[in-house]
């Protein structure tokens, strides 16, 4: 659904496993997610990435690097 708004950048996912870990999907139409998910020691591709976090303070950092990323590739356009 969050691909279909059209003002919508990015969107992630943060589902917890069974070990109170936090699986992250990372999704775009156009920013490149992949940076982000890799310096979380995740990747994929630059549309569709993941990632594993061990918790709740590691999800606030992935959205505020992810923030960084989209601030950052809006400046460009």
């Amino acid at each position: 659904m969050p691909g279909n708004l059209t003002t919508v950048k990015v969107w992630l996912f943060f589902i917890e496993t069974p070990q109170g870990q936090y699986r992250v999907h990372f999704r775009s139409k156009a920013i490149n997610v992949n940076a982000v998910a890799k310096a979380f020691n995740g990747g994929g591709h630059p549309l569709a990435s993941g990632a594993f976090v061990p918790d709740l303070v590691t999800v606030g950092q992935v959205i505020e690097q992810m923030q960084a990323q989209v601030l950052a590739a809006t400046a460009v356009d």
